[in-house]
């Protein structure tokens, strides 16, 4: 409020609740983040929004203002800083907006006013210069300005400078743009359901999506037993553990031993045979992290990490990452790549990937790695079928 009304001694209110809206606004913000960082890590967090903190942020102007300059800003009336001409100026039936921010769109302006003397005037002709004589310019432009109908001045304006009637919410029901867009919607009123109320639609339009269709607010308790009761169908068909890795085990697979580094440079490795190839263009990846794993949030977090597809021979290499050993790379042959990735010497491939992103899945984290490099040698490899190590030998 002390930025807005006419003069510093009649500081007014903003019309609608933006300190409200706005808050939860940036609330939605926050937990669309905070979803998209569970989908990928599966933890979750608490989001904090003060709406002291969310108005703060809306008052940018004046903070910079008064970091550049020093200056305390106040109220400005309908005018701006250092545009013009900026602001509302009358009609005849009411009064329109007109901001002016740069210069062409003052030369379009000046010509519908009808003065090449104004488009000459050297009191008008910068953004500097219009700033100066704010007082001088804004009032001949609204002397002009109420000369005409809003209606008027949006032929003459519209869709060629910024620009816009002010209206009313009477104005607003009768407007062509509102309707074409379906800006207001009806919904169902449960306390009276032959009055339904009408409310302001989304405003948002998706190309490949459709908007889903508003919806009366829920009362207090309406969906308890949905989201609350114990979901049957999913109680019905849970499995037993070990019966379910059983059966995932019969499908064949080789064998890889998925490297990288802490943040201190130590190298970290496990052995895994959740790999898969995903894309060739570009050259995708994936790796699945059980979340039970002592290096999960280490490749979670990872800038780089190596993929070690093995040999038939290298059976111990694979045992050997398998454990909890602390001793795992004093007693593995491995070099390090350029990012510092650990390389398992004498494998099949090696492939040194840039994560790229992960998705929480169930007790697993899946990461995506773009391959930055690789390297390629004939053999055998070591597979893993039904519980147990195997070849094609």
């Amino acid at each position: 409020m002390s930025l807005t009304g006419p003069d510093a001694d009649s500081f007014t209110k903003v019309g609608p609740g933006i300190g409200d809206i706005f808050s939860g606004m940036m609330m939605a913000f926050g937990i669309l983040a905070a979803l998209r960082l569970a989908e990928a890590t599966g933890e979750g967090q608490f989001v904090d929004v003060a709406m002291y903190d969310a108005v703060l942020s809306l008052c940018e102007r004046a903070v910079y203002l008064n970091d550049f300059n020093g200056t305390t800003p106040g109220p400005e009336g309908n005018n701006h800083p250092f545009l013009a001409p900026f602001g509302l100026f009358k009609a005849k039936d009411g009064a329109v907006a007109i901001g002016v921010v740069e210069d062409k769109f003052w030369k379009i302006l000046a010509d519908a006013m009808g003065g090449d003397a104004l488009c000459s005037n050297a009191k008008f002709a910068t953004r500097a210069a219009r700033a100066e004589h704010k007082d001088a310019l804004n009032s001949l432009v609204e002397t002009w300005t109420k000369g005409h109908t809003k209606a008027e001045l949006s032929a003459i304006l519209g869709g060629k400078i910024p620009f816009g009637p002010l209206n009313s919410i009477t104005d607003i029901v009768d407007d062509p743009h509102v309707l074409e867009r379906s800006m207001l919607a009806q919904v169902y009123n449960p306390d009276s359901p032959k009055a339904p109320w009408t409310v302001a639609s989304n405003p948002l339009r998706f190309s490949a999506s459709k908007s889903p269709p508003l919806g009366s607010p829920p009362r207090l308790g309406q969906h308890n037993a949905q989201y609350l009761s114990p979901d049957p169908e999913k109680a019905s068909r849970k499995f037993d553990p070990r019966t379910l890795r059983s059966a995932f085990g019969k499908f064949a697979t080789g064998v890889t031993i998925v490297t990288t580094c802490q943040s201190d440079g130590a190298p970290r490795g496990i052995t895994a045979n959740s790999f898969t190839s995903v894309s060739l263009d570009p050259p995708i990846l994936l790796i699945c992290i059980a979340k039970s794993a002592l290096s999960k949030s280490v490749f979670s977090e990872c800038e780089h990490f190596g993929v070690n597809i093995l040999r038939s021979t290298q059976q111990d290499v694979s045992t050997l990452f398998a454990s909890k050993s602390a001793e795992k790379f004093d007693k593995a042959d491995y070099e390090k790549s350029l990012q510092g990735t650990p390389v398992i010497k004498e494998t099949l491939a090696n492939f040194i990937c840039r994560r790229q992103k992960s998705v929480d899945a169930g007790d697993h984290l899946v990461i995506f790695g773009e391959v930055i490099d690789f390297r390629s040698d004939d053999g055998s490899p070591l597979l893993y079928f039904n519980g147990d190590y195997c070849s094609i030998d």
